[in-house]
């Protein structure tokens, strides 16, 4: 697991630190989408477009990051309706 860790880190060009901290944010956009989608389907009319913009903003940091874009069919166990654009 080191190695792998270690490959990971060489991979994306980051520090340990570097990496956590990206990571941690990129997980509290993620739960603030999950919140947000959860808030929506229960009153469609709140957080319109939260998860949205939280979807969009970790798109542009794993971009600046220069971090592949997952492609549909690497995306298993999403349903085919939300890999669409």
């Amino acid at each position: 697991m080191l190695k792998a860790s270690r490959d990971h880190l060489d991979e994306v060009q980051e520090t340990y630190f570097e990496h956590l901290h990206a990571a941690f944010a990129i997980s509290g956009l993620l739960a603030k989408a999950g919140i947000a989608c959860a808030v929506h389907a229960i009153v469609p009319g709140l957080c319109t477009r939260t998860a949205s913009r939280c979807v969009a903003r970790i798109s542009s940091n794993l971009n600046r990051r220069g971090v592949a874009e997952v492609q549909p069919e690497q995306a298993r166990g999403v349903p085919r309706h939300a890999l669409s654009s």
